[in-house]
């Protein structure tokens, strides 16, 4: 058996692309974006690469097809493409544009030359696959069956199989329908999700793998991803895997969920091996997020016909990346009972920019057909944050998808991906065959033939197969991946015409038997086939599949004994199974399940010491699918405790890192770089890094967690940003911390307003730091407020306006700064406190600043403020007069101060006395405005006192 090391150094070696040596130019228009102009169905298919010994051919294109979203094919091997015109807005219109055509070759030169439209007027009609008189497609919120009923390659008749995908979202859908070996229909749902009523009840699914019956009685989800899902496939042996948006193109369905809903236990795993994709166009991805990674993952169909080298057997795995213009090469590589995915490169890739492979998979004739997009705009909703030539628009339509004149409708194209040494060999037809040869058609090398020829016996119910049947489960021909193909497809074929029920004596025994088959693929089908009976206990039980060779065959029985009744014996071989020392985490899992031990796998995690409750707790969500935080500023003080806690309401994970100080860009480079560490997913993409403080781990949409620290003694700003992969540049914050004393407001402000403050008797932060600073901030000024008075910092050097409120005492450089900043011509307010005879070592200040000062006041109390100079710009808006609860300062003019100029008074109630309240203060240079008010809160949110405030900003920065 050829080894999986060979498989991956074999399909690397050949990831080198053949590539013409003349290419047709590309051609752009337009600046910011610059648009490339599509190219000709010739021209395009000359920029496309393969691996050496492969070349794509065009098989059809624009005008007879345009956006192909899925393949599939009939019974005859004949195509049917389902275009969808309609995507992403027309959603819901009774009468769509979207169709089914059947392309045919029929004079053999390689090409559709006949086009047949199977069924028009769908709308957003996203998955489709062939079944017995006609195809069955998603076309949210239902899933049809178009019926031919005579056979005229025209839909006469439409039945709703089931109804309940979620009409939010058009690209999160229903969509990559296929057929299983266990006779059902299974397909992939996006996180508009799915829940409608069957038989069994209420079922529902959501950004997974699902299955249902061919008449849509029947409805299971399989297994749930973490995003947006497009991509369902499954091996020879009936592996089971999927492919998801955002960085997880690879996920192994190890335990279906209806083994256990409890989350504590494994369903999927992702196993991707790799970040990059192997790009080969030049220009900027139109990536949002996971930029140059899979972010937009869809399909997993495998490689399972034999026309292509023996390496890709069973064991490659194609993913479609449309932003990316590839078709990936992953390869699954045996892991336990597990698996693990090796970067193989690309089967197609395109340097053209229009070209989006949106589906792939194994044709008729063993060759890989690729479903070309060819659209410019191909993501659902860009966006231009941190992009280059982003083609952008902010408005959304219908089916959530952002509007832009430049998603195209009249492009789309169909390529095969051909091994040039394959030997053409002519394929069956079986849309009419008989009973012998659709049994014989399970024995062909392509798994697509064996697959239709199972459903059809099936579907038909040709109870006359099942002798034949039974005979060829008990084929031991092996080939040399060492799979036996035939006896797979004949178990499953019993089963599926309940010839597996425990009364058919021959068909039980022939199963029984095939537990010790030599393929692995046979045993693990006859072991999940088994009659739900006594006797199928037993036979599980006397057989060697719960501590099989092959870990696979071993976990699908383990699961198997979960379902079937619990004789002495079965319980007995599980103990016995246990026994044996295999350390695999899908097998400890399966046999608890089977033991029926419902207790963790891992310990409960134990909680930690209840913790002091925080000082400060602050919810942080995110806003839905915008990739943004809800907060970008959030303000603590220093020594305070401070949880975050974060909500994820986004459709995709993300999480919280907590930095220190410094350029964001400088950590998102490391980010990205970290991407390419294989450890990267497993530590929650957090780069190792000093500057890290806190994180959350990587959080699923609908969770939630904290971060729990204690702010920094230093203030300073410490951005937080989400680092799953591409998303630092868009989901970014600033954690402001203060140390009490200080503040800013409004960065980005350009006049820039200082206030000083401290000392005594006032709140000085909250009302002339907080509540003034406000105002001044809302009229469109930076605010810096600081308590520092003893160094001077560059903000003095570049305010506009300083506003003195402290009643500390200043150092001998602040003196000389506030002097200087008046002699430079710049503004000063001096209000309240520092109105005050504050400082008898420097009687400058009051003379020549403030123009004279208070001792006293009069009692906190109402008293009227009335506007002696109403036509001065500071009275603007003011009322003549108006009341006020606050100290009416005694302020007086100093002996020989600077000449003032009173715009408003304070009359006390009781005194009568009248004192200035607002004044202007005549300087050579500089404009000085003096305001008494403000020592109790009432008066710092009167709106008169804030006119005043806005009024002084305005006179005193023009």
């Amino acid at each position: 058996m050829i080894t999986r090391l060979t498989i991956a150094v074999s399909l690397v070696i050949t990831a080198c692309a053949s590539l013409a040596a003349d290419l047709p130019e590309l051609v752009y228009t337009g600046e910011a974006p610059r648009i490339q102009t599509a190219l000709s169905p010739e021209d395009s298919q000359k920029h496309v690469q393969t691996p050496d010994g492969f070349k794509a051919v065009l098989f059809a294109s624009e005008p007879e097809i345009v956006n192909p979203i899925a393949l599939s094919w009939d019974s005859d091997g004949r195509l049917f493409v389902l275009q969808s015109v309609d995507y992403p807005h027309k959603f819901g219109k009774p009468e769509g544009g979207d169709r089914i055509t059947i392309c045919e070759d029929t004079n053999r030169d390689g090409k559709a030359d006949t086009f047949t439209v199977f069924a028009e007027n769908l709308s957003i009609a996203t998955g489709m696959v062939c079944v017995d008189g006609g195809v069955i497609v998603a076309m949210a919120p239902d899933m049809k069956f178009l019926e031919d009923t005579d056979g005229d390659d025209k839909v006469d008749k439409t039945t709703v199989l089931f109804s309940g995908f979620g009409l939010h979202d058009t690209h999160a859908g229903p969509s990559n329908l296929m057929l299983g070996l266990d006779n059902h229909v299974w397909g992939s749902v996006g996180y508009s999700g799915f829940s409608g009523l069957f038989k069994g009840g209420k079922r529902s699914a959501r950004m997974g793998v699902y299955r249902f019956s061919r008449d849509g009685s029947f409805f299971e989800f399989v297994g749930g991803f973490n995003n947006n899902t497009w991509g369902s496939g499954m091996t020879e042996s009936f592996d089971l895997f999927g492919s998801t948006a955002n960085n997880n193109h690879c996920v192994y369905i190890g335990i279906p969920k209806r083994f256990s809903s409890e989350k504590k236990f494994l369903n999927v795993k992702n196993i991707q091996g790799h970040y990059d994709i192997a790009k080969v166009c030049k220009d900027p991805l139109q990536q949002v997020d996971v930029r140059n990674g899979y972010t937009a993952a869809a399909g997993a169909n495998i490689y399972t016909a034999r026309t292509y080298p023996k390496e890709y057997w069973s064991r490659v795995m194609l993913v479609n990346e449309p932003t990316g213009h590839v078709v990936h090469r992953a390869i699954l590589q045996e892991d336990g009972a597990g698996f693990k995915e090796v970067d193989g490169g690309n089967l197609f890739a395109s340097s053209d920019n229009w070209s989006a492979p949106v589906y792939s998979a194994v044709g008729p004739d063993g060759h890989v057909w690729v479903a070309d997009w060819y659209n410019l705009v191909i993501q659902h909703n860009p966006d231009r944050r941190g992009m280059s030539n982003q083609v952008w628009n902010a408005k959304k339509g219908l089916g959530n998808a952002h509007l832009n004149e430049l998603r195209d409708k009249s492009h789309g194209r169909i390529y095969q991906v051909v091994y040039e040494k394959a030997k053409t060999k002519k394929h069956p037809t079986l849309k009419k065959a008989k009973t012998k040869k659709l049994v014989a058609a399970l024995t062909h090398e392509n798994m697509f033939w064996r697959n239709t020829a199972q459903h059809l016996i099936v579907s038909r119910e040709l109870t006359d197969a099942i002798p034949r049947l039974i005979k060829l489960v008990g084929n031991k021909d092996v080939d040399e991946t060492g799979l036996s193909a035939a006896p797979v497809h004949a178990i499953w074929a019993l089963k599926g015409l309940g010839a597996l029920d425990g009364a058919n004596k021959s068909a039980n025994r022939a199963v029984y038997d095939a537990l010790a088959h030599p393929s692995a693929a046979v045993r693990k089908a006859a072991a999940q086939a088994l009659p739900e009976t006594e006797e199928g206990s037993l036979a599980l039980a006397s057989s060697t599949v719960l501590t099989d060779e092959n870990m696979h065959t071993r976990l699908a029985a383990t699961l198997r004994a979960t379902e079937l009744p619990k004789v002495g014996a079965l319980n007995e071989a599980i103990t016995k199974a246990k026994t044996v020392g295999v350390r695999d985490e899908w097998i400890t899992v399966a046999l608890k399940l089977a033991a029926g031990d419902s207790t963790p796998v891992k310990p409960a995690k134990v909680d930690a010491p209840a913790r002091k409750k925080a000082d400060v707790v602050v919810t942080l969500k995110t806003i839905k699918e915008k990739m943004s935080y809800d907060k970008t500023l959030i303000k603590v003080k220093s020594g305070q405790t401070v949880e975050i806690r974060f909500v994820n309401d986004d459709v995709m994970p993300h999480n919280v890192v907590l930095l220190t100080p410094g350029k964001l860009d400088d950590f998102g480079a490391a980010t990205d770089a970290f991407l390419t560490d294989k450890s990267a997913e497993k530590k929650g993409y957090v780069p190792p890094s000093k500057r890290v403080l806190s994180a959350t781990p990587i959080i699923a949409p609908g969770k939630q967690a904290s971060i729990f620290f204690t702010a920094p003694a230093t203030a300073g700003k410490f951005p937080y940003v989400c680092t799953f992969p591409g998303h630092w540049r868009l989901m970014n914050g600033i954690l402001e911390v203060s140390d009490g004393k200080s503040l800013t407001l409004n960065e980005s402000g350009k006049t820039k307003v200082l206030i000083t403050g401290g000392g005594g008797s006032h709140d000085f932060l909250r009302w002339f730091g907080e509540a003034d600073g406000k105002v001044f901030a809302t009229s469109g000024a930076r605010v810096d407020y600081t308590e520092n008075t003893k160094t001077v910092s560059d903000q003095l050097a570049e305010a506009n306006l300083l506003v003195i409120s402290n009643n500390k005492p200043f150092s001998s450089d602040w003196k000389t700064g506030i002097i200087d900043h008046t002699n430079k011509g710049k503004s000063l307010l001096i209000i309240h406190p520092g109105v005050w005879y504050n400082w008898k070592d420097w009687p400058e200040y009051n003379k020549q600043l403030v123009g004279g000062g208070s001792r006293n006041h009069e009692r906190l109390g109402a008293f009227d403020i009335i506007v002696k100079k109403p036509e001065h710009p500071l009275m603007k808006g003011v009322p003549a007069k108006f009341e006020i609860t606050d100290e009416l300062y005694r302020w007086t003019h100093a002996e020989g101060g600077a000449d003032v100029e009173v715009l408003a008074i304070g009359k006390g109630r009781k005194s009568g006395d009248e004192f200035p309240v607002v004044w202007v203060v005549k300087h050579p240079t500089a404009k000085i405005v003096g305001n008494s008010l403000g020592h109790d809160e009432r008066a710092h949110t009167l709106p008169a006192y804030k006119t005043i405030l806005r009024n002084t900003l305005e006179w005193c920065t023009k």
